[in-house]
């Protein structure tokens, strides 16, 4: 029986993680971090899931979301369904290196990898940008978490993205390169992240006219202004880049309030190593801190004592893609 099998990128944050109060963000996907996915057709009459995170198969023949790790599957499914897709049964086998709750796409991942993996298998001939706009409806409309694009665009497209949220058109996309020696080190808190309740939290504030979060507006604005600057040129000043990673992660401190004391340790730790600029991944309270460096094993090693989890990783320019037919 055919199978096809699917690979999908984490991404960090680099500004802009409140996109829908700031309208544009700026992302970079991962390489080592991925979600694995492998779809083929079941012969039975329902739809069997497995994740070898959890160790669980579940089996199901409706798409009654009953809040366990498959909702994702299925809201993925029912979304598919919704935009005239007609699906047979299916199986998934699903595999995911990307720690959960740390602010490093996630959940995001899991919905790109189905829906992607749904078009490779029926050919469906969807895109990275359809499949981005699908995961998209499938976590905000189907399994109501609030949330921007740019998860879904940065997992489905890849590389370093500037993402500009346009509720009536949709979301406007520009893509660059960071040199080849930029590396991203990733390390994990083990402090997870509610993102619902997070969002919650600062929308709240927003709505209140408290002028921390206006400060931050303001500022990340500004910090992304001059990073797409920078980006367009070859000769990437990689040091100024790391000055402007500095001064977001001082804005989830002052702010938002929104890092710890183990998040700041980490963070101090990575620069005094070496790394170019270091901050929290994701909105904060809880989750990874990301660093740049070109001095990864340096940062790397500096790391090890905080983390249990440090990873260094390239970019990932593919987005997610097919890996292959089995």
């Amino acid at each position: 029986m055919k199978s096809i099998y699917v690979s999908t990128p984490a991404r960090v944050s680099l500004f802009g993680e409140y996109s829908k109060l700031i309208g544009e963000t700026l992302t970079i996907s991962l390489d080592k971090l991925q979600t694995k996915i492998e779809v083929s057709l079941s012969s039975d009459n329902f739809h069997s899931a497995f994740s070898k995170n959890f160790n669980e198969r579940i089996e199901f023949e409706t798409l009654e979301l009953d809040g366990k790790w498959s909702d994702y599957i299925k809201a993925s499914l029912i979304v598919l369904q919704k935009n005239n897709f007609n699906l047979p049964y299916l199986n998934f086998n699903i595999s995911s290196n990307i720690p959960p709750k740390a602010g490093l796409a996630s959940s995001s991942a899991l919905i790109v990898s189905v829906i992607k993996g749904i078009s490779e298998l029926l050919n469906l001939g969807l895109s990275k940008k359809q499949v981005a706009d699908l995961s998209y409806q499938t976590e905000t409309v189907e399994l109501n978490i609030p949330c921007g694009y740019m998860d879904f665009y940065s997992c489905s497209i890849g590389g370093v993205q500037y993402i500009k949220h346009t509720p009536i058109s949709g979301p406007s996309l520009a893509r660059y390169k960071l040199p080849k020696e930029a590396k991203i080190v990733i390390i994990e808190t083990g402090k997870e992240k509610n993102t619902e309740e997070i969002i919650s939290k600062i929308f709240e504030a927003h709505k209140k006219g408290e002028k921390r979060i206006t400060d931050h507006i303001g500022l990340e604005k500004s910090l992304i202004k001059e990073a797409r600057t920078l980006l367009k040129y070859d000769a990437l000043n990689l040091t100024r880049l790391g000055q402007l990673i500095q001064q977001a992660h001082k804005s989830y401190q002052v702010n938002l309030r929104s890092s710890s004391p183990l998040h700041d340790q980490i963070c101090d730790t990575a620069i005094n190593a070496g790394a170019l600029g270091a901050k929290i991944s994701g909105g904060g309270f809880g989750g990874a801190c990301f660093a740049l460096t070109t001095k990864e094993k340096e940062v790397a090693n500096a790391l090890a004592s905080l983390s249990n989890l440090v990873v260094i990783s390239s970019i990932n320019y593919s987005g997610s893609k097919l890996e292959r037919l089995a």
